[in-house]
């Protein structure tokens, strides 16, 4: 190797500068990529709720057989490109639609404090009032479940009996919570919870109509009539019962 080369070698290596490796970001502070993927998030939820608005519209004011893709896309203001990047057909978000207010309904309700039944009374009433809310304040709801739910087609039917099925869990879980605690009458918890969620489903229809009752009025007489019936002197009741269920049944009934 001769000495020029070996002079140019040595001041390459002189004259190099080593690269200085940036401190990776703190954990705590997101990336440019970690902000994008953020904004991505928010305005795939934003869409996704963009169209089930215009569903929920579509459905309530054509039917759910009448309407078609087209319309759809039309009252959302997309492609439908985009309307298949969150849904795979209008059966989909149909369904959507109806798992939308479950998820609704489910988180509008608290837990009942049973420590004090004075109390209780006043929780369950506060919890169907804000159920009869949510539909009271979305008229496209009520008119899918109530008065469309008259005619609808098989496969409506199907996602309407899901739907509700969902709720007749929730009531039977609160009514077997209340069996254990000794409050609710004894026995079979399906037929409990599909007649209460039966009163409160008619209970409900009545939203749909204009004027509408109160939400909170409507709850408290639900309630009532749930726990008390439609008689006004409970011990009355032994006078209609068969003579063997005349002790036990008068004392299953609130006094």
């Amino acid at each position: 190797m001769s000495l020029l080369t070996r002079n140019v070698g040595a001041a390459r290596r002189l004259c190099h500068v080593p690269r200085v490796r940036e401190a990776p970001p703190a954990e705590d502070e997101p990336t440019r990529e970690d902000g994008r993927v953020v904004r991505a998030r928010a305005l795939k939820v934003a869409r996704r709720a963009q169209i089930l608005t215009a569903a929920r519209r579509e459905f309530a004011r054509r039917g759910y057989h009448a309407t078609s893709m087209n319309d759809l896309l039309e009252a959302a203001g997309i492609a439908r490109g985009t309307f298949y990047l969150h849904f795979d057909s209008k059966e989909a978000a149909f369904r959507a639609v109806l798992e939308d207010l479950l998820e609704r309904i489910t988180a509008s309700l608290e837990p009942v404090d049973t420590r004090s039944l004075a109390t209780a009374y006043d929780q369950l009433a506060k919890n169907l009032a804000r159920a009869f809310g949510l539909v009271a304040d979305d008229p496209d709801l009520a008119d899918i479940l109530f008065r469309q739910a008259l005619g609808v087609s098989a496969e409506t039917r199907t996602h309407l009996d899901a739907f509700y099925a969902g709720l007749a869990e929730l009531a039977a879980r609160s009514i077997r919570a209340g069996q254990t605690l000794g409050l609710v009458r004894e026995g079979p918890t399906d037929l409990l919870s599909r007649l209460a969620l039966g009163l409160m489903r008619e209970a409900a229809a009545l939203l749909g109509s204009e004027p509408h009752p109160d939400p909170d009025a409507l709850a408290r007489h639900v309630l009532d009539f749930a726990l008390g019936g439609l008689l006004t002197d409970h011990k009355a009741l032994a006078s209609l019962l068969p003579p063997a269920k005349r002790a036990r049944g008068a004392g299953t009934r609130p006094s």
